[in-house]
């Protein structure tokens, strides 16, 4: 049974991390939300730091108590994203850019031998009961403040976006 599960909305500019942990009582409790936004007159490499930093200053407290096989780190799939660019036509730098963070995000999955997934948009969604497909950011954040404990008070819709992949990715190994 996974107990902790990472979830990252990656991006460059601006990318949302979760940590959610499962209580005793089945629920689970947020440990570390954060958005890490990026300064849009850094270089690229300045910028691919700072997210990869931030992965990495996750707080080692969130591992205590739970054995590697319980914990997942789930990075939102990027797949889809880029098929229906290509299916029009259009080519997107910035999609290559978001793939290398998630690039990032398996290399500190990696670091931590973590297991690694990565959940669709829908698979996130379907996680959070009684939103469909077609949600709203606002949406997704109201379901997931109600199935997860101690959410920030303010919470930007890429924090919200990673808990949902975090509770996915969960989802995805039971």
């Amino acid at each position: 049974m996974i107990r902790l599960a990472i979830g990252i909305d990656p991006g460059y500019l601006a990318c949302g991390i979760g940590v959610i942990k499962r209580g005793a009582d089945q629920r689970w409790s947020a440990l570390h939300v954060e958005t890490v936004r990026t300064n849009t007159k850094a270089t690229l490499h300045q910028r691919m730091i700072a997210v990869y930093g931030a992965m990495l200053r996750i707080p080692r407290e969130v591992f205590v108590g739970v054995e590697v096989h319980e914990a997942v780190l789930a990075c939102e799939d990027q797949a889809g994203t880029q098929e229906g660019r290509r299916r029009e036509g259009k080519t997107s730098s910035s999609a290559l850019l978001v793939q290398q963070v998630v690039g990032l995000a398996r290399a500190a999955a990696f670091r931590d031998h973590l297991k690694f997934v990565e959940p669709t948009p829908a698979q996130a969604k379907a996680v959070l009961v009684g939103i469909s497909r077609t949600a709203t950011k606002a949406q997704v954040q109201r379901a997931v403040r109600a199935i997860v404990k101690d959410c920030p008070k303010v919470m930007s819709e890429h924090a919200s976006d990673a808990l949902a992949n975090a509770l996915a990715g969960a989802r995805m190994i039971q």
